[in-house]
């Protein structure tokens, strides 16, 4: 006898090619990339470490960091971590915001969408903390967008000069 077709596609990736159909440009991949030093798949996820010296960079470079920050910029840089993570898992669910409940009652909201606002609410709160936001560098340091004001007989002095 036959199996029964469960409508469920299949678990392991060498089954799933079975599924997918077969177009140009799968004909004119490289048949292997791993031999002739490309990169297979999506670039990896960066790590703590990376946002870590990313935000004192920026924090360096608008003149607002100071030692004492780095308990607060470790806590942005894995907040980060798990944003990127969670926003690649999101991606390739396709950009579900509702999932089906397992009764097949209507949808709920998508868990990991869940995640990513609370995160998204909280590393906008830390940016600003850190001064890594316009107004959060108005808390941090107030003439920061101050314009200097140079009065006019200072500069025909200045000229005159």
């Amino acid at each position: 006898m036959a199996k029964k077709d469960s409508g469920k596609l299949p678990d392991s990736p060498a089954r799933l090619v079975a599924f997918l159909p077969e177009s140009d440009e799968v004909k004119k991949t490289d048949p292997a990339p791993a031999e002739s030093g490309k990169k297979i798949g999506r670039p990896p996820v960066p790590k703590q470490e990376d946002f870590f010296r990313d935000a004192v960079q920026r924090m360096r470079a608008l003149e607002v960091y100071k030692k004492e920050f780095e308990p607060a910029i470790n806590r942005y840089a894995d907040m980060r971590e798990q944003y990127e993570i969670l926003t690649r898992r999101w991606k390739r669910e396709r950009h579900r915001a509702h999932v089906l409940t397992r009764e097949g009652e209507p949808s709920k909201r998508n868990t990991v969408v869940v995640a990513l606002e609370s995160l998204r609410k909280d590393l906008t709160g830390l940016e600003a903390m850190l001064g890594l936001t316009p107004q959060g560098l108005m808390k941090v340091n107030e003439n920061a967008f101050a314009k200097e004001k140079k009065s006019r007989l200072a500069e025909a002095l200045k000229g005159l000069a």
